[in-house]
């Protein structure tokens, strides 16, 4: 798996997205494309999880992204409990810049990755 961190403006969303529903589930809004669910903002707790997959009117996504300000009004996260292994990018730089974060990665690859990047990060299995 080959994770990137990207730095786009908010408002730069490809024409591929423009129109793509949104759900939320447990407090964390998705935005839904073909079978994927791409995180767009979560609660303001001090720990939320983002699952590998959610199930929307009987059809799977798996979370593949985390997109730019997604942990922009969030104050009192301190842990992201990141159980999506298929994730494939983390655009919003909170995670990355924020060390008051704990990110909790469930893969090896994830921690590895996050881990190099300087992310405050630890491995749970």
């Amino acid at each position: 798996i080959a994770l990137t961190m990207f730095a786009t403006p908010a408002h730069a969303m490809p024409n591929k997205f423009k129109g793509c529903p949104n759900v939320k589930q447990n407090g964390i809004t998705y935005m839904l494309y073909q079978r994927c669910a791409i995180v767009r903002k979560t609660p303001n707790q001090k720990r939320v999880v983002i699952p590998n997959r959610i199930k929307v009117r009987g059809k799977v996504y798996t979370v593949r992204s985390i997109w730019d300000h997604t942990f922009e009004m969030t104050s009192k996260l301190r842990i992201v409990d990141l159980r999506a292994i298929d994730l494939e990018a983390i655009e919003d730089p909170a995670i990355f810049n924020n060390h008051k974060i704990k990110v909790v990665a469930h893969d090896m690859a994830t921690y590895k990755w996050l881990k190099r990047s300087g992310v405050n990060v630890t491995l749970k299995r």
